[in-house]
């Protein structure tokens, strides 16, 4: 609303000003939603193999390289 007023009619006028009048009329604005960065569903990547076979518990030292990414 206040860009049209101010672009297309070149009416001069606060965006709180606004806000309070619209709030008054009971009229509400377009919320747009946020780009929160992937929005691609492209093909998903290929899982990686399960090289531990799910034993997280090593038979000896240095055998292997355990980390969690969370």
């Amino acid at each position: 609303m206040h860009a049209e007023l101010r672009l297309v009619h070149g009416i001069r006028c606060g965006r709180k000003r606004i806000d309070r009048l619209m709030r008054s009329m009971g009229l509400t604005g377009v919320y747009r939603r946020r780009n929160l960065g992937v929005t691609c569903r492209g093909p998903r990547r290929p899982v990686d193999p399960d090289r531990l076979h799910r034993q997280f518990v090593p038979d000896a030292p240095n055998r292997v390289g355990v980390a969690d990414l969370t």
